[in-house]
């Protein structure tokens, strides 16, 4: 009888203790744990201290409303965050770091074991890590003989409107990764995906490249925060006399056909809508490997 008064007691206390609401961020976090935790908590524990004249509880119940919520605070750019009153620089890269820690994170759950069968498999694999960038990132996909993702490399990181990267660093990496295939994709910081008359003769390029080495130019991508165009679905890239159409020119490791990248994923643009006056520029160095 002792031991289970004892034991109502203790119960009791600790529904007390689950009710209390005197407790700060990271003491609610060590006795409680993260789950008990609120938005507004959560992120004051990263931004750790508050301003002038504001506590952190306020300052992160501020900034969560004026920009519409965490998911809205962890993907906001720089730019954005830059205009909030109460983050400074130090908060403000914070934020970016914790940004980044969790688009790394989800890049590796896309990919493992992924299969790449579209340019939208491309994008959502991708995607996390572009979004709201503010200058060009060239990444590389390496695929084994059954398109599944080996891994997914950044080969570069550029300006606003270019990238510099040579034929001999795509193919050193993919030579390294083991790769049968591989698919390139690289963003628009304008959120503009229409392909450059730079990046179609890169494309081009590596996709002769290529065959020299056994390794199949399998696509290039671009890609904005919410659109993709497949360079692929634009013509073929390999003419080879005009003997074989576009998906036997990319053997079984093809993508979608031209047909279900226009109707499926609506990334299709023909080729004769592009002239030179393309802002974006795809700098490329025709490097001997």
């Amino acid at each position: 009888m002792h031991v289970a008064i004892t034991y109502i007691v203790s119960m009791h206390k600790n529904s007390k203790l689950f009710d209390r609401t005197d407790l700060l961020p990271r003491e609610k976090i060590e006795t409680l744990g993260s789950s008990h935790l609120t938005d507004a908590e959560l992120l004051a524990i990263i931004l750790r201290t508050g301003v002038s004249g504001v506590g952190v509880i306020e300052l992160s119940t501020n900034i969560l409303s004026q920009l519409g919520g965490l998911r809205c605070v962890i993907n906001a750019p720089k730019e954005q965050l830059l205009k909030v009153k109460g983050l400074g620089p130090a908060k403000i890269s914070s934020l970016l770091a914790l940004k980044e820690m969790f688009a790394r994170l989800t890049t590796v759950e896309n990919i493992r074991n992924r299969k790449i069968s579209s340019p939208k498999d491309v994008f959502e694999v991708v995607r996390s890590r572009l979004m709201n960038q503010e200058v060009e990132h060239l990444y590389l996909l390496n695929l084994d003989t059954r398109n599944n993702l080996i891994s997914l490399d950044l080969l570069t990181i550029g300006t606003v409107n270019q990238t510099l990267v040579s034929c001999r660093e795509i193919f050193r990496m993919a030579l390294l990764k083991g790769a049968v295939s591989i698919i390139l994709v690289h963003n628009h910081p304008s959120n503009d995906p229409t392909p450059s008359s730079e990046d179609i003769s890169l494309t081009k390029i590596l996709a002769e490249f290529g065959k020299g080495l056994g390794i199949n130019l399998i696509d290039h991508v671009v890609v904005s925060d919410s659109e993709f165009i497949s360079i692929k679905s634009m013509f073929q890239l390999d003419s080879a006399k005009g003997q074989r159409d576009d998906e036997e020119n990319f053997g079984n490791k093809s993508l979608h056909n031209n047909q279900e990248i226009r109707s499926q994923d609506r990334v299709h643009i023909p080729i004769n809508s592009y002239n030179k006056s393309f802002s974006h520029k795809f700098v490329y160095k025709q490097a001997l490997l």
